[in-house]
């Protein structure tokens, strides 16, 4: 099961030219968390000025698992924030912190399909198997020692 972050599923939902298509292909065994899609509702109503009711359907109707946030998830999500955030180097948000945690202790999850250079940045770290997406501008993550 691939776990999407919210900009993964705002990419499908928005038909993004560059990562939509590549969320649909996934889309099918894919999983959200909690957070994810509180975090997706907020963006769609707030950024998008999507109606309430409207954005909450979009969520729902995408038809995937959605992981509640437990207290072994909450913690490692924050261990994982106080080790790796920094302000400018790396502000890796507490939601992104969420979904990695979740993706190192639910063993149905192989990997994160995210487009945020500093939450790939941490997995890669951590360990964690990554489906890097391509972003807004269409440009996507590597390593920053070149490996994979």
């Amino acid at each position: 099961m691939i776990l999407l972050d919210a900009y993964a599923v705002i990419a499908y939902l928005q038909a993004d030219a560059y990562a939509g298509d590549r969320v649909r292909d996934l889309i099918a065994d894919a999983a959200v968390t909690s957070v994810n899609a509180a975090e997706v509702i907020d963006h769609l109503i707030r950024v998008r000025g999507a109606a309430p009711g409207d954005a909450v359907l979009d969520v729902a109707q995408l038809g995937v698992e959605v992981i509640a946030v437990d207290d072994r998830i909450a913690t490692r999500a924050g261990l994982l924030r106080a080790h790796h955030y920094h302000r400018r180097e790396r502000p890796v948000s507490l939601a992104d912190c969420i979904a990695a945690a979740a993706s190192i202790l639910v063993p149905e999850i192989d990997a994160i399909a995210t487009a945020d250079p500093d939450l790939l940045d941490m997995l890669h770290e951590e360990g964690c198997s990554v489906h890097a997406l391509p972003g807004s501008d269409g440009s996507t993550w590597a390593p920053r020692d070149g490996e994979l």
